[in-house]
C-alpha cells in the first residue's frame, strides 16, 4: 500500500502508479467498478441513502467494448485521476484487496487465459448456465477479458457451486467436445470458406449472429466456436448439423472431382464413341484398354520415324 507518510510528497500519477503494481490484469475490472462507485457516493447528497447508492449501470457497459486490457487500464487510470485525492484512491485499492479476500479463487479462469477457444466455450457457458429460455451463441474477439467483464457486471455470485460448475464444464470440454470438433474437414482446402456460406444458409442461429469475421483465421474460430456451444446447448441440433454439414462437404467434393476429370480429358465425338463401344464389346476388352494400346502403338510407331 502507499506510505502515509510519503504521501504528501507523491502526485496523484505516482499514487496511481504504485497502487496499480499491486494488482493483476484481471483485478483492473474491480478497480473500475470501485472507482466509479467511490465516485458515485461521493456525490451523493443524501448520508443515508449513500451506504446503498448504486452507480450508473452504463459506466460498467461501456467498457464492454475493450478488446485489450491496455484499453481498460487507460480508462481506470482516468476514473480514478477523477477521485482527485490520494487518500480517496488509496481507499479504492484498499477496497478491491477487501473484496478479493472474500471471493472465490477464479485461478482456473486465469489458467485459461492463453486458449482462446476454451474461453470462448467458458464465456457461452457462463452467459448461459442460469438463463431462462433458449440458450444463445456468443462471439467476441477476447472471450477471456469478456469472462472478466462479465463476472463483475452481472454481479454473478462467485460461489464454491458456480466455481465448480465452471471447472466441471471445463473438464468435458477437455475431455469430449475439443476432441468432438477436431474433425479433419475442418484444415481441408476451401472447407472453412464453404463451411461459413453453408452455415449461413442452412443455420438460422448462425445466420443471425452479429459478428463478420475479416479472414480465414477467424472465420476458421467462428465455425468451430459455434459447433461447441452446440455439441453443449443443444446436442440434438449439432448431430443433425455436423451430419448434414460433412455430408454436403463430402458431396460437393465429389462433384468437384468429377467437373475436374470431364475438364482433364479429351472429348471423343459420338460417332467415335459409337465405334469404340463395339469393338470392346466384340473383343472383349474395356475401352480405357484399347484406347491405351492404340496410343502406344502411335507412340512407339513415331519413335521409330524419328529414328
Amino acid at each position: 500500500m502507499i506510505i502515509s507518510d510519503t504521501r504528501n510528497e507523491m502526485t496523484v500519477d505516482e499514487a496511481i502508479t504504485n497502487g496499480l503494481k499491486q494488482f493483476s490484469e484481471e483485478d483492473l475490472f474491480l478497480i473500475y467498478d470501485e472507482a466509479v462507485f467511490f465516485h458515485a457516493r461521493r456525490w451523493s447528497t443524501n448520508r443515508i441513502r449513500n451506504r446503498n447508492v448504486k452507480h450508473d449501470p452504463r459506466d460498467i457497459l461501456k467498457i464492454e467494448r475493450y478488446q485489450e486490457f491496455k484499453e481498460l487500464r487507460n480508462e481506470v487510470v482516468e476514473k480514478l485521476k477523477d477521485l482527485r485525492i490520494i487518500c480517496r484512491i488509496e481507499r479504492v485499492f484498499i477496497n478491491v484487496k477487501r473484496r478479493k479476500e472474500f471471493s472465490i479463487s477464479l485461478n482456473h479462469l486465469h489458467a485459461i487465459k492463453n486458449d482462446k477457444r476454451l474461453c470462448s466455450f467458458t464465456f457461452n457457458y457462463i452467459k448461459n448456465m442460469n438463463k431462462n429460455g433458449d440458450p444463445k451463441f456468443y462471439i467476441n474477439n477476447n472471450p477471456y477479458m469478456q469472462i472478466n467483464h462479465l463476472i463483475m457486471s452481472e454481479n454473478i455470485i462467485i460461489s464454491h457451486r458456480f466455481s465448480t460448475r465452471i471447472k466441471d464444464s471445463q473438464k468435458n470440454f477437455i475431455t469430449k467436445i475439443k476432441k468432438l470438433n477436431n474433425e479433419k474437414n475442418l484444415n481441408e482446402k476451401n472447407f472453412n470458406e464453404w463451411a461459413y456460406t453453408y452455415l449461413i444458409n442452412n443455420n438460422s442461429e448462425f445466420g443471425d449472429i452479429d459478428y463478420y469475421p475479416v479472414n480465414k483465421k477467424e472465420r476458421s474460430d467462428l465455425i468451430i466456436y459455434f459447433l461447441d456451444y452446440l455439441s453443449c446447448f443443444k446436442e440434438k441440433d449439432y448431430g443433425n448439423l455436423t451430419n448434414n454439414l460433412y455430408r454436403a462437404w463430402t458431396q460437393k467434393k465429389f462433384r468437384d472431382s468429377n467437373k475436374t476429370n470431364k475438364n482433364s480429358s479429351p472429348q471423343i465425338p459420338k460417332n467415335v464413341q459409337k465405334k469404340l463401344k463395339e469393338i470392346s464389346k466384340k473383343i472383349n476388352r474395356t475401352e480405357e484398354e484399347i484406347l491405351s494400346e492404340l496410343i502406344s502403338d502411335k507412340y512407339r510407331e513415331l519413335m521409330i520415324n524419328r529414328s
